[in-house]
C-alpha cells in the first residue's frame, strides 16, 4: 500500500470551463480557415490536457477501486485482494499497487453481477460505467484520444449523483451543474465558448492572442472589468502529479472464506472494530454486543454463516 496525498487541489468546474473554452475556440478557428489561431490553440491543447487526462483517469480509477469494497461487506462475495474498510480511502490506496488496465475489466464485471443486486446503492450499471470509462483513459494514445475521454466522461455519474464529487484530486463545484445545463443546451460554438469562458474565469497570454486573431478580443473587455481574467499559463491553472500504479494483477471476485475476511480487515490497521471483535466472529459467529458498527458486524457474520 502506498501513502499518497489525494486531497482536492483541482478546481473542477475551471478545469472543465478551461477545457471547453479551448476546444471550443480551436473549432471556431478551424471552421473560419484561421490556421494561426488554430495552430495557437492546439499548442494550449497540448499543454493542458495531458494533466487534466491524467487526473480524471487516476481519480476514475480510485473511485472503482473504492466502490469495490463494498462487495465483500454485503454479500460476502468480493475481490480478496481489497480490504474492507470503513472509509474508501484504504481500498482506493491498496488498489494503486495494482495494473489498473488488468483490474478494471473486473471492477467492472463485478458491478455488473448479481453481487450488487441486493445492496441498494452500492455498484451496478451505473459503476460499471464509470470502470468501462476508466479503462479507455488508460488506453488513449493521441491527444485527440484524450479528448474525447474527457468530454464524454465530464458528466458521469453514479448511484449518488455526479461521479466527481467525492472529494478526491478534483475541488468539487456546484457550479458544475450550471455549467453542464449551459454545455447541453448550446447549439452554436460561438455559445458554448462564451459559456465556458464564463466559468473557466481566466485565458492565458496565447488564448488571448487567438481570440484577437478571430476578432473576438471584444469579448474579454467585460470579464477584465469584473475582475474575472488573470492571464496565466495553462500549466499554472492545472498542476497534477500522476500516481505511479503497480503491476500487481488483482484476482477474480468470489466467495469469501473466514480467512479472507479476516486479512482483508486486517489489512485496515488498527481500527475500533479490529480491537473490539478481536476477530472471534470470523471463526466462531456469534450475536456481537451493541455497537455503533453493529449494522456492519451482521452484515459481515452474514457472509461467514
Amino acid at each position: 500500500m502506498k501513502d499518497i496525498d489525494l486531497s482536492p487541489t483541482i478546481k473542477l468546474d475551471k478545469a472543465f470551463g478551461q477545457f471547453y473554452l479551448l476546444n471550443a475556440l480551436r473549432a471556431m478557428a478551424k471552421e473560419q480557415g484561421n490556421f494561426r489561431a488554430q495552430h495557437i490553440l492546439e499548442a494550449e491543447l497540448s499543454e493542458f490536457i495531458p494533466p487534466l487526462h491524467s487526473a480524471m483517469r487516476d481519480y476514475l480509477t480510485l473511485i472503482s477501486f473504492g466502490e469495490a469494497r463494498h462487495s465483500g461487506r454485503i454479500t460476502g462475495t468480493g475481490i480478496p485482494d481489497l480490504p474492507i474498510a470503513w472509509g474508501r480511502d484504504t481500498a482506493m490506496e491498496t488498489g494503486i499497487d495494482y495494473n489498473p488496465r488488468l483490474a478494471l475489466p473486473k471492477l467492472a464485471r463485478l458491478f455488473r453481477s448479481s453481487v450488487f443486486g441486493s445492496g441498494g446503492g452500492y455498484g451496478g450499471e451505473k459503476w460499471a460505467v464509470i470502470a468501462d470509462h476508466a479503462l479507455d483513459f488508460w488506453n488513449d494514445v493521441t491527444l485527440q484520444d484524450m479528448i474525447i475521454s474527457i468530454d464524454t466522461s465530464v458528466s458521469l455519474v453514479h448511484n449518488g449523483g455526479l461521479c466527481y464529487q467525492k472529494g478526491y484530486i478534483f475541488n468539487p463545484n456546484m457550479c458544475l451543474y450550471t455549467f453542464l445545463d449551459d454545455k447541453q443546451g448550446e447549439k452554436t460554438l460561438y455559445g458554448a465558448a462564451m459559456k465556458a469562458l464564463e466559468i473557466a474565469g481566466h485565458v492565458s497570454e496565447n488564448t488571448v492572442r487567438a481570440l484577437r486573431l478571430l476578432r473576438l478580443e471584444w469579448w474579454l473587455d467585460g470579464y477584465t472589468r469584473a475582475g474575472y481574467l488573470f492571464q496565466v499559463k495553462p500549466s499554472d491553472v492545472l498542476r497534477y502529479e500522476p500516481i505511479k500504479w503497480g503491476k500487481k494483477k488483482l484476482k477474480k471476485a468470489r466467495k469469501l472464506n473466514a480467512a479472507d475476511l479476516e486479512r482483508m480487515v486486517e489489512a485496515c490497521g488498527p481500527t475500533d472494530f479490529d480491537i473490539y471483535t478481536k476477530y472471534s466472529w470470523l471463526t466462531k459467529p456469534h450475536k456481537p454486543q451493541p455497537h455503533w458498527l453493529e449494522e456492519s458486524y451482521n452484515d459481515y457474520i452474514l457472509c461467514i454463516t
